[in-house]
């Protein structure tokens, strides 16, 4: 696959690697939602963080890497501030000045107020 520029959305990510697939390889994958879950599944996060390497995130940057851990990684709010905290030391990730967003609070507040519930228990958000 081809190098992929730095990106903290990961469903962005994704799909920058699924359009850099040759069309044949898109066919075998058989769709976008398909690929995202085997790569998801296959990879995780590595590569994806890899490119976050030496970056400074801005508040609704850091908001995107949370949620792509509740969404994909199907990990709770309070455990977000842990996670963030490890990519700090790990990959160099400059969090932004914020008023507690290394605390569970922060984290368990956005998620009430973005429905991360939705991620945990998909079947109660079918229309």
């Amino acid at each position: 696959m081809t190098q992929i520029k730095a990106t903290p959305n990961y469903a962005h990510f994704i799909l920058k690697r699924w359009q850099s697939l040759k069309p044949g390889m898109q066919e075998a994958y058989g769709g976008f939602e398909k690929f995202a879950r085997y790569y998801t599944a296959s990879r995780g996060f590595s590569e994806w963080l890899n490119s976050l390497h030496g970056t400074s995130l801005t508040e609704w940057q850091t908001q995107d890497v949370a949620t792509a851990y509740a969404k994909h990684a199907r990990r709770q709010p309070h455990e977000i501030p842990a996670i963030l905290a490890s990519l700090h030391r790990q990959y160099n990730i400059d969090l932004p000045v914020v008023e507690g967003i290394l605390t569970a609070q922060y984290w368990v507040d956005l998620a009430q107020r973005e429905n991360w519930q939705a991620f945990y228990f998909p079947e109660t958000n079918a229309a």
